[in-house]
C-alpha cells in the first residue's frame, strides 16, 4: 500500500520470470473521476517501464504517487518477509541529549517541531509552526507527538483524516534527531 490524497491505495502486483506483469489497484479512497486517470495509466507505465520512476498523472498526483510507492512496498517487502519487532521500553536508537529543530512538509507547507531528549530518549514534542488546517490539523498535532514519545520511534499510526499532518509532523522529529538541528 502507498497514500494517496484521501487515504491508502492498495495494489497487488504479479511478477513472473522477474518482470512486473500486472498492476491491480484493489482499493482506494481517492476521488472516482479525478483519481481514475492515475489508476488507468501509472500501473501501465510502471509496467513498461520495468520501474518507479514514471510519468505522475497531473490533477491525479497523488494517486500517482500513492501507487507508485504502493507497488514499491509491495515489491520490497513481500508479504512472507520476517518482520523483527521492537523490544518495548528500548529505545530505538539513543540520542544526545538536547534540544533539536527539524521541519517536514505538511498539508498547506512546512511544519516545524521542536524535540527535547533527555537520557537518550525523546521526552517532548512541541509543534512550533505550522499552516494547515485547524480543527484538522488538530488532531495530528496532539496525538502523534504523544505516539512518538511513547513508542520511541517513528513508526506510530497517523491520524485519520489528517495524514499529511501526522506525516509532516514525523518527518520533522526525524530531521531533527538527523542532528540538523541541534539548539543546545
Amino acid at each position: 500500500s502507498g497514500r494517496g490524497y484521501n487515504g491508502p491505495v492498495q495494489v497487488e502486483v504479479t511478477v513472473e520470470d522477474g518482470r512486473i506483469v500486472s498492476i491491480d489497484v484493489v482499493s482506494h479512497e481517492d476521488t472516482p473521476g479525478i483519481a481514475d486517470a492515475a489508476i488507468n495509466a501509472v500501473p501501465d507505465r510502471v509496467i513498461e517501464s520495468q520501474g518507479l520512476d514514471v510519468d505522475l498523472v497531473t490533477g491525479a498526483t497523488y494517486t500517482s504517487q500513492g501507487i507508485v510507492r504502493a507497488v514499491e512496498d509491495a515489491l520490497v517487502e513481500p508479504e512472507d518477509a520476517e518482520v523483527e519487532e521492537p523490544v518495548e521500553d528500548e529505545p530505538v536508537a539513543e540520542w544526545p541529549d538536547g534540544e533539536y529543530t527539524g521541519i517536514g512538509a505538511g498539508y498547506n507547507g512546512d511544519i516545524t517541531v521542536e524535540v527535547t531528549v533527555e537520557n537518550g530518549r525523546i521526552v517532548n514534542i512541541d509543534v512550533l509552526v505550522h499552516k494547515d488546517t485547524p480543527g484538522i490539523a488538530d488532531a495530528a498535532i496532539n496525538a502523534v507527538p504523544d505516539r512518538i514519545i511513547e513508542s520511541q520511534s517513528l513508526a506510530v499510526d497517523m491520524v485519520s483524516g489528517a495524514t499529511y499532518t501526522s506525516e509532516g509532523i514525523i518527518r520533522a522529529v526525524e530531521q531533527s534527531l538527523d542532528g540538523r538541528g541541534v539548539i543546545e
